[in-house]
């Protein structure tokens, strides 16, 4: 006969199935419970669900919450509009967020083990909230591991926020401070646009939130497609055209003469029609002065005129400003065709000059 519990018996139940490490008390949910008058681990659940409204549209979304605990954040989403998946390793913590949040809006739970084997397995969301969760990941699988769950986690949907612990933060594992979790971020995720979006406004522990978006799955270009490889890798895939090859080749040929001097991408690897090459992250939001100098002086060392430097052909790999796409590279007095739109309206009006496009950039970007 199957007895009902009321949610006082299913909280003390709380932290007798606790992560290895985790300084969870007994009977503590890591969440506040709305309406509940019992101390959490961490409070003011809602301020930061509240927050993740403000930063991206959650009426009418699909939302995955990875680690929802007792659901306090799932189900303030829900009531919002948005339709929302929360898993947790805990069977107590979710047997606490259906009783709580189940009854209202449209939230639902299920115990989970959150491992790259689910990763793998998702369903595509249009947001996924992943906040806290790894940090312990990575202390109980290794840094690496947790890393690669992240490259593989941008597979699955349009939108990741993200949060996790850092240097000195309670019993994180992770040697980065909250300002270098946006350097891992954009070695480590296949997102095009990424934000460090600041501290959460709850008078908790002060942790970043960063919002990802736009994540690399298919980019169709003139002559190649571009797909995500393995973990920090991107994979260029040349049409079936005579020109397409010749590109490929001449692309090859000059990240292969500037890659001593870390501006642009490493091969990998490359076939007769492919060029597997290092990820250099999302698209650039700034352009400091030494990276644009760096960029200048590397290709007037070699010799070589860009003239397709775009915004969208700079990026920023966590540690500098990243040179992409020599597809329409060319070594002084080359001639070669080109269509008249090459560079768009970041090209000279008195013919190619690189430095004429990379300063118009910086100053649009200042903006």
């Amino acid at each position: 006969m199957e007895v009902h519990m009321g949610i006082e018996d299913l909280i003390a139940r709380l932290g007798t199935n606790k992560a290895e490490g985790s300084s969870m008390a007994p009977g503590v949910p890591y969440q506040n419970i709305p309406g509940v008058p019992i101390m959490a681990h961490r409070e003011h659940s809602e301020v930061r669900a509240a927050t993740i409204a403000e930063m991206v549209p959650v009426s009418g979304k699909t939302i995955l919450d990875l680690g929802c605990n007792v659901g306090t954040i799932s189900g303030y989403l829900s009531l919002l509009g948005a339709e929302v998946t929360g898993l947790d390793h805990d069977e107590h913590s979710i047997a606490v967020a259906k009783e709580v949040h189940a009854k209202n809006g449209n939230a639902n739970f299920d115990v989970a083990t959150i491992d790259l084997d689910l990763i793998k397995s998702l369903p595509h969301f249009d947001i996924i909230v992943w906040l806290s969760q790894f940090n312990w990941l990575a202390k109980q699988r290794g840094l690496e591991y947790a890393l690669e769950c992240l490259w593989e986690i941008g597979k699955h949907c349009d939108t990741l926020v993200f949060e996790t612990a850092g240097r000195g933060d309670g019993q994180a594992s992770l040697d980065y401070s909250q300002e270098e979790i946006l350097n891992l971020l954009c070695k480590n995720t296949i997102f095009r646009d990424i934000q460090d979006r600041g501290q959460w406004n709850d008078l908790w522990t002060p942790r970043n939130v960063f919002v990802c978006q736009r994540p690399l799955i298919k980019h169709e270009g003139f002559f190649a497609e571009t797909y995500p490889g393995e973990i920090g890798t991107v994979l260029k895939v040349y049409k079936e055209w005579e020109y397409s090859k010749q590109t490929k080749d001449r692309y090859a040929m000059f990240l292969k003469i500037l890659s001593p001097f870390g501006v642009v991408p490493q091969i990998k690897a490359e076939t007769a029609d492919t060029i597997l090459m290092s990820w250099e992250g999302p698209q650039a939001r700034f352009l400091p002065e030494r990276d644009l100098t760096k960029i200048l002086h590397v290709l007037k060392k070699a010799d070589i005129t860009h003239r397709d430097i775009t915004p969208e052909n700079l990026t920023f790999n966590g540690e500098g400003i990243m040179l992409l796409d020599f597809s329409f590279a060319v070594f002084p007095n080359e001639v070669t065709m080109v269509s008249k739109d090459l560079g768009g309206k970041y090209k000279c009006p008195h013919g190619f000059n690189d430095e004429y496009s990379l300063r118009k950039i910086q100053q649009e970007l200042l903006r």
